[in-house]
């Protein structure tokens, strides 16, 4: 089944998307599956002390640096 489409009553050229039944579902379903992944993580993350996880995060930004600049070379690089 489609989503609903319903016209805009302040704005007729703005269109409102609504969720089916079984959108809303899917919708629950992936954000509580993704709250649970978050707790997950964190549960895992909870291992780690403070100073481990600030050294990780200075090396994640600096590798974060690199990528932007493989990313700024390659747009120079092929025009």
């Amino acid at each position: 089944m489609a989503p609903r489409l319903a016209a805009s009553p302040e704005n007729n050229r703005i269109y409102n998307l609504y969720l089916t039944e079984s959108g809303k579902q899917v919708y629950q379903a992936h954000t509580a599956f993704n709250q649970s992944c978050q707790e997950a993580t964190f549960q895992l993350l909870s291992n780690f002390s403070l100073e481990e996880l600030e050294h990780h995060l200075m090396v994640q930004r600096k590798l974060n640096e690199a990528y932007q600049d493989d990313v700024r070379r390659s747009r120079d690089y092929l025009g």
